[in-house]
């Protein structure tokens, strides 16, 4: 066998990827509920936004399913009901939502009693490209070019699940709020303070939403509401600034921390 001979299946495996990829691209953007907004929008570059559609992250199906199952740990820990109102944050709009689907599933399955919840959204003044629209009553979601938040992980400014989220914010009677950094931080502080629950920038945008719609009438008195916190502060101590200083510095043992926090 000559050398051209022993590399022709590398050539073909190579011809035959380059050619799948487009097609297993296409194949993507066609089962996800973003596909006819994708072609709405670029129907002229049809294979440009399958071969694409491949390498986007945003394409998750096991992220999207998966944050259903937020909505069935709220409701096994509020004994097997759903709350009145939960408050999301919303970057792609995906994880808005799942949660509200999660809690429809768990309707048609009869895992709760037949009552809808109200889904209200949260995001960053710096990116708030689907509380915008809302806001302004318009359906079109106007891209976000350069996001400027501390809520980093909201930042998406095109995002590919918004127009699903405006319109379960809107089908059940919610609300889309938009923030600032000061508010952000603000709310982080709050949430420390009264719950001991020290929370990043997006659990901040969550949290100032819920006190802009408290205040507002939004969210009623009467109202089981559940926020949703969905990370840790420790992970954005650089967007804090000098918000939050360091009180203490615990050794790795249960005595450093035993001296440090008296019981």
């Amino acid at each position: 066998m000559t050398q051209a001979t022993r590399g022709m299946p590398v050539r073909f495996l190579v011809w035959l990827f380059h050619l799948a990829l487009p097609l297993l691209g296409l194949w993507l953007l066609l089962t996800v509920p973003a596909a006819d907004v994708l072609l709405e929008h670029h129907p002229t570059h049809f294979w440009l936004v399958a071969t694409v559609a491949f390498v986007n992250v945003g394409l998750r199906p096991y992220y999207a399913e998966g944050s259903k199952t937020i909505a069935l740990e709220t409701a096994e820990q509020l004994g097997w009901r759903a709350p009145d109102h939960v408050v999301v944050p919303v970057a792609s709009g995906a994880l808005l939502t799942k949660v509200a689907e999660g809690f429809r599933q768990l309707r048609r399955v009869g895992l709760i009693e037949d009552a809808e919840t109200r889904v209200s959204g949260a995001q960053p003044q710096g990116c708030s490209p689907v509380a915008t629209a809302y806001l302004e009553g318009t359906d079109e979601i106007a891209p976000v070019r350069y996001p400027d938040t501390i809520a980093r992980s909201l930042a998406i400014g095109a995002p590919a699940d918004g127009h699903f989220a405006l319109r379960e914010v809107r089908g059940s009677n919610g609300a889309l709020q938009a923030v600032s950094d000061d508010e952000i931080v603000e709310a982080v502080g709050l949430l420390a303070r009264t719950e001991g629950i020290f929370a990043e920038t997006a659990g901040g945008v969550t949290i100032a939403t819920l006190e802009r719609l408290a205040a507002s009438g939004v969210v009623r008195p009467d109202e089981t509401v559940v926020a949703y916190v969905t990370g840790m502060g420790l992970k954005t101590l650089d967007g804090f600034g000098m918000a939050f200083g360091l009180e203490a510095t615990i050794g790795p043992k249960v005595e450093a921390l035993l001296e440090a926090v008296p019981a």
